[in-house]
């Protein structure tokens, strides 16, 4: 940026502004250098309140990113995170910028060494996408290739504001991921649960009835998914599942009390890492319905 004081001449301005311009400077921290205009990157930011009603419907921090983030991996229900993934790839976690994992030695607790009732936010970077983006929509279509690995797939993120009191929601992920499983150079296998996470629908409606009392109900179905081999026989088969939780807030003088139903209608289901890793000893069934009274101050 440039700035001209009265009295000079052209030829002065001219040669001021030369002066003052600086050639475009390129940072590389990427394998190779691509220009920031065909790196699009989709952040989804999770605030206070929205984190304050999904942790009351379960303090699982890997169930709240699911309810969320529709390309992200149901939750195993257990205290690590093995096979969660966000659209096909491992999360790296951070806290304040610092990383929760250790790559020589990954017990797949990243997820785990937080409270969640302490976050104010979390925010999520999907990664390179092509997006379409406005007020109430989002929609991305993403591609990633790696050696002997490809993994596409489309996620939709829509908001109506529907009145000045209910905000309708949907968030939609469709995923389909191979890799090459005999060396020739071609991808044929599709990559198995634990590695991708399956297609998944979540619809939500938010309503303020007065200014003390709100709600959200949110249905979340999973997909039937079959996993087959290079000659087209399924080796693996997912049985999909839907859930519905409730939430209610009553805001009090001091602080709001929160009462939350999860797993509203009881469904009976095994979990989906629980279905895609083959072993019937480790088979687990979700929770059933589940209640929660919880009080909370913000001071």
């Amino acid at each position: 940026m440039g700035a001209t004081q009265p009295g000079l001449a052209n030829d002065d301005q001219e040669t001021h502004s030369a002066k003052t311009k600086m050639e475009q400077v390129v940072v590389t921290a990427n394998r190779a250098e691509k220009p920031l205009s065909t790196i699009p990157n989709t952040v989804t930011v999770i605030d206070d309140d929205e984190l304050d009603q999904q942790i009351n419907i379960n303090p699982d921090l890997s169930t709240t990113l699911g309810n969320m983030i529709p390309s992200f991996a149901p939750s195993r229900q257990k205290l690590t995170g093995y096979g969660e993934t966000l659209r096909g790839r491992d999360p790296l976690y951070l806290v304040d910028g610092v990383p929760q994992s250790n790559p020589l030695r990954d017990g797949s607790r990243d997820g785990y060494t937080i409270d969640p009732l302490i976050l104010e936010r979390v925010e999520v970077l999907h990664g390179a996408t092509y997006r379409l983006n406005d007020n109430w929509r989002v929609f991305d279509i993403y591609s990633v290739a790696r050696e002997k690995t490809e993994i596409d797939g489309i996620e939709l993120v829509l908001n109506w504001f529907a009145s000045e009191v209910d905000t309708v929601g949907l968030r939609s992920s469709f995923i389909r991921g191979e890799y090459d499983s005999d060396n020739d150079g071609t991808v044929d296998s599709d990559l198995s649960g634990a590695n991708m996470s399956p297609n998944r629908l979540n619809l939500s409606w938010d309503r303020i009835w007065t200014d003390l009392i709100s709600t959200r109900l949110q249905m979340n179905h999973v997909y039937n998914r079959n996993f087959k081999d290079p000659y087209g026989v399924t080796e693996t088969s997912f049985e999909g599942y839907t859930t519905v939780d409730l939430n209610s807030r009553f805001d009090l003088e001091t602080g709001s009390i929160q009462f939350s139903i999860q797993n509203l209608t009881n469904t009976d289901y095994y979990t989906y890492y629980s279905q895609t890793l083959g072993n019937n000893a480790r088979n687990f069934k979700g929770l059933g319905r589940s209640y929660t009274l919880s009080y909370s101050l913000r001071f």
